[in-house]
């Protein structure tokens, strides 16, 4: 948390044009603020090594927020 709020990290499907994370980012930039908010198309800088990055924000989150569209699709193994 930073100043008493929650960081969250926003998880989607880059192929699912419903999902609408822009959307939601935005709406959770105006609430708790750019530095709260983890999308990595808008967050992540060129150049870095992307698993470890994500990984690293990941953990150092407080919420996760999973956005599922309709085209989404839970593979079992």
């Amino acid at each position: 948390m930073i100043d008493g709020k929650p960081s969250i990290f926003i998880s989607y499907r880059r192929n699912d044009p419903t999902a609408q994370p822009g959307a939601v980012e935005d709406w959770l930039k105006i609430r708790y603020g750019d530095a709260q908010v983890f999308r990595d198309t808008t967050t992540l800088s060129p150049g870095k090594e992307f698993p470890k990055e994500i990984e690293g924000y990941l953990k150092e989150s407080d919420v996760v927020l999973a956005i599922i569209g309709e085209r989404y699709e839970m593979v079992l193994q």
